[in-house]
């Protein structure tokens, strides 16, 4: 596999798991289900990464960057 083939939408994989969570015991046919999942996914923005751990990593800074901003905010009494 070449580097080019891991590159994915990180949000594809969690789309359809949620999809099948929620409607895999419906009457939904597959390709209601994949129509949903694109559906779903023009609705969010695309995360193209190589690999999930560099998503998760990317996660994990914007929390702390997230909970820094809030600490700074909150002791200067401003709200952004």
């Amino acid at each position: 596999m070449s580097e080019l083939e891991t590159i994915h939408n990180y949000y594809e994989r969690k789309v359809i798991e949620e999809i099948h969570s929620q409607y895999g015991s419906s009457n939904l046919i597959d390709t209601q289900l994949a129509d949903l999942a694109c559906i779903a996914l023009n609705k969010i923005p695309p995360r193209y990464i190589r690999n999930d751990i560099s998503k998760t990593y990317e996660i994990q800074i914007n929390k702390r960057n997230k909970k820094d901003k809030y600490k700074y905010n909150n002791k200067n009494k401003e709200i952004i």
